[in-house]
């Protein structure tokens, strides 16, 4: 059953790779990183900037990060 939840994540995540999207950063840095959410509740990853905390940015999904259930994006403002 996990294995079949997994897959369809994966597809469900994938259909977005290559599109544009608008996140609300969080503020919190990861190694380098900070986390964010679409409108659609997808789990983004982008260059940690402390000026962008708690802001709404339009970026890019570059590719799905499936181990770690994010996607890599591309700010693009």
């Amino acid at each position: 059953m996990h294995q079949v939840s997994d897959k369809k994540t994966r597809h469900f995540y994938q259909q977005f790779e290559g599109q544009y999207a608008h996140v609300l950063l969080e503020g919190s840095e990861n190694e380098g990183m900070m986390n964010g959410f679409t409108e659609n509740y997808l789990k983004v990853k982008v260059p940690y900037n402390v000026a962008l905390k708690n802001k709404i940015c339009k970026v890019k999904l570059k590719s799905f990060v499936s181990d770690e259930m994010v996607f890599d994006a591309e700010l693009t403002d």
